[in-house]
């Protein structure tokens, strides 16, 4: 029998499950189940020292909400409630945040499972929330479901993922996808039971309106409200991602890519960061499809378990429909998601031959720039040689007339000489002789003095240019 009426072994949960009389026990590895909640311990909970917060919602004659704020509320709530034969409970466990720690801590979650004797698989459940420390594990998703010999203590335990709009304003994407872990026992001593963690708001306000509910198949209905909160903004979500993918279509479809095309529209440059960005884009929506197959996969495991809740009873047709209606929708939004993936791949690949395009187009215009320089470089080395052969045929000039000056040098000098009348050349019948006159000596002191102060001149113009050369360089230094 199930041990309702105590918590004996709470501290070794799952462990303690190990009974005789549950048929069950051995497809669940107890010891590993139990380790593995220690040791992800200060990642899941809140320390005991901290406040927990945990409100119930009792469905029976009466509809009314509990909030139990620590420990020892908690387990007083459970010991004056055992076994009092409720039509339905409702325990809800926020978390901090979206990452954040479940607001309980480990004993009082161990006591909690052991008291409705929980099935171990709701675990994988709850070791999906708490604080992210590595990459997400989307392993702990599908749906797990156990029979008894009876209707009595069936149990389903699933995880479903949902959007919502987390209202940071600084944040250009508006929505989160956020996940809620749902258990469900039917029946037993203290009727239907649900756990829910981390339930979001819409769910707590359609909680609320049960009271309004005529009690008839009230299990099914709050499995209906819990699915149909986890379809209801997955349209939306959707529909704004593809909006940003219509904006980088457009984009490519409008690149400029050689010359003008179609004046009449604007023009858009494409880069390697639009490619960058159509495949971060392209990366949300494939995780976005794997993400949305699990619910549908819980979708239709949901419709074909939930029969078994009523299993003998008049069942009506609106959940059935509702859920018809569900499975419906998420295969339209599937299918969106499928055919996004295709149109990625397409304008991706419509990006990837612009810009190659573009690399291809870049390289021609370089190596027409290329082939113009060297035009242009062969152009100034012919001139360079025209210039060369020039330079060339003036030296030979010079050389002739520097020639031709050396030739006539002498003779010039001595004309020079012969026409100042210092020297005069005599002639007689028996003889001719060269006639100095004695003012010569004039003409070499004149000369002398000229040609040292030519020279001297020369020399300090020398001397002057080279210190003024230093002193400058002198200068630069300092």
């Amino acid at each position: 029998m199930h041990k309702y009426s105590q918590f004996d072994g709470w501290e070794k949960y799952p462990e303690s499950l190990c009974t005789d009389d549950d048929e069950s026990w051995y497809a669940y590895n107890h010891e590993s189940y139990n380790e593995q909640l220690r040791g992800d311990s200060l990642r899941l909970f809140v320390q005991k020292c901290d406040p927990i917060v945990i409100k119930v919602i009792e469905i029976g004659v009466h509809v009314t909400e509990k909030q139990l704020e620590d420990a020892t509320a908690l387990e007083i709530y459970l010991k004056q409630h055992m076994g009092d034969g409720l039509a339905t409970r409702v325990i809800l466990i926020p978390q901090q945040s979206s990452w954040g720690q479940l607001v309980i801590d480990e004993d009082s979650m161990r006591k909690l499972l052991t008291y409705f004797n929980v099935f171990p698989p709701f675990l994988d459940v709850i070791r999906a929330f708490g604080q992210r420390t590595s990459y997400e594990d989307e392993s702990y998703g599908g749906l797990h479901f156990r029979s008894g010999k009876s209707t009595a203590g069936l149990e389903i335990a699933y995880l479903i993922k949902h959007v919502e709009r987390h209202g940071k304003l600084q944040s250009e994407e508006p929505w989160s996808i956020r996940q809620m872990g749902v258990y469900h026992k039917y029946g037993g001593p203290s009727g239907d039971v649900f756990i829910i963690i981390n339930p979001s708001i819409p769910l707590q306000r359609r909680l609320a309106d049960l009271k309004k509910c005529d009690g008839t198949d009230l299990p099914q209905k709050i499995h209906m409200a819990i699915l149909s909160c986890m379809m209801e903004n997955w349209r939306w979500y959707i529909s704004d991602l593809e909006k940003r993918y219509v904006h980088m279509k457009e984009r490519a479809q409008l690149a400029r890519v050689n010359g003008i095309r179609w004046k009449a529209l604007p023009m858009a440059e494409i880069r390697f960061e639009d490619i960058q960005a159509i495949q971060f884009l392209q990366d949300k929506f494939q995780e976005l499809a794997h993400v949305f197959d699990m619910d549908r996969r819980i979708l239709r495991d949901l419709q074909n378990r939930l029969g078994m809740l009523t299993a003998g009873e008049h069942r009506k047709g609106d959940d059935s429909d509702l859920l018809r209606a569900l499975l419906a929708d998420s295969n339209i939004q599937m299918s969106r998601i499928n055919s996004m993936l295709k149109r990625l791949d397409a304008t991706i690949a419509l990006v990837r031959t612009i810009l190659d395009f573009q690399c291809w187009d870049s390289l021609k215009n370089n190596s027409q720039s290329m082939s113009e320089m060297a035009k242009l470089t062969q152009m100034e080395n012919k001139l360079i040689v025209e210039l060369t052969q020039k330079a060339s045929r003036d030296t030979d000039i010079l050389k002739t007339l520097t020639l031709l000056a050396l030739t006539y040098l002498p003779a010039s000098l001595a004309s020079s000489m012969m026409g100042m009348n210092y020297i005069n050349i005599k002639s007689t019948k028996e003889n001719r002789f060269v006639q100095i006159d004695g003012e010569f000596w004039v003409f070499i002191v004149l000369t002398s003095v000229l040609l040292s102060v030519t020279f001297g001149a020369y020399v300090w113009y020398l001397r002057r240019h080279r210190a003024y050369l230093k002193n400058g360089h002198a200068e630069k230094e300092a």
